[in-house]
């Protein structure tokens, strides 16, 4: 392997680049390149849109747009007991990552089953998949190599209990390479919350920009090319949970893990609490007032030129 010069292994390092030899070229642009696209996306399904099986008999509640509680007798064998109403789209080559946020009690177990029906078809079946609960602990994906078709999702239960269904995300996959953004991070607490992080090294120079994004009914980040316009070292960060977001807001655990992260980037830059910047759109501007008090003493010295957007 060839040693880079100062000047490149410096830009090497700054962009985060990965040595791809010239025997992987072929299978890189084969398999690879796919995963590279422009535009992603990530939506949730919330509760609204979920119907009930008619052979519950149990309790149905609902805590606003929250979430959906089902309490009762769910039988002794699966069987489904509740849908959402709207099919999930799915083109030829594209890949789904997934992720249903519930929590149970008793002895309730569940399973998600997938359907795939071929486009423009009412009834006929193309692929199913089906997830049981060890699956469901983390984001899940379904891959669909050929024609284009709709999936319909559904929830299957049995024992007895509650079950508690929050959301239903699906976001476009990068096979492995990132979340939202090739090298996109996903955090999660060990109660199922996600909060996404993405970081760019910048020149690697002074201060290390932070910037949270503001209520999104859509998933993903926001704010990466006014951020990378700066030129100065940056992490963003998004909230999905909730609708559009949850303030960035939660148990100690939580929010640590957003506190952790940004700490971990300035020791992998060499920078101090001092040379950080907060910054945030909507609702970004509470959780930044929130983690200020997190690094003591903390001075944005390039306010004037990494202003905070408030609305």
């Amino acid at each position: 392997m060839q040693m880079l010069n100062s000047a490149t292994s410096r830009y090497f390092k700054a962009r985060m680049g990965q040595y791809l030899y010239t025997g992987d070229v072929q299978y890189f642009l084969a398999h690879e390149v796919r995963n590279y696209y422009p535009n992603p996306y990530g939506e949730k399904f919330n509760p609204a849109k979920l119907a009930v099986s008619d052979s519950f008999t149990g309790r149905v509640a609902c805590d606003g747009n929250y979430n959906l509680v089902l309490d009762g007798e769910f039988g002794e064998d699966f069987s489904q007991i509740a849908y959402w109403r709207y099919n999930i789209p799915v083109f030829e080559g594209q890949c789904i990552d997934m992720y249903l946020e519930y929590e149970k009690t008793g002895d309730v177990e569940i399973k998600l089953r997938l359907f795939q029906f071929y486009y423009g078809s009412i009834g006929d079946i193309k692929q199913v998949w089906e997830f049981d609960e060890e699956q469901l602990q983390d984001v899940f994906r379904i891959d669909n190599e050929s024609d284009q078709g709709p999936v319909f999702v559904s929830i299957l239960a049995r024992g007895t209990g509650s079950l508690n269904i929050i959301s239903l995300h699906d976001r476009h996959s990068r096979r492995g390479h990132g979340f939202f953004l090739p090298g996109g991070e996903r955090l999660v607490s060990s109660k199922g919350e996600e909060v996404f992080v993405y970081f760019e090294k910048g020149d690697m120079k002074p201060p290390l920009a932070v910037y949270f994004s503001g209520y999104r009914t859509q998933e993903g980040f926001e704010g990466y090319y006014m951020m990378r316009g700066f030129g100065c070292p940056f992490i963003l960060v998004t909230d999905p949970r909730s609708e559009g977001g949850a303030f960035y807001l939660g148990d100690s655990e939580f929010e640590q893990m957003i506190t952790d992260y940004v700490t971990d980037k300035l020791d992998e830059l060499g920078l101090t609490k001092d040379e950080l910047v907060l910054s945030g759109a909507s609702m970004g501007p509470s959780v930044r007032s929130t983690m200020a008090q997190s690094f003591h003493h903390m001075h944005c010295f390039l306010q004037s030129h990494l202003p905070t957007w408030e609305m």
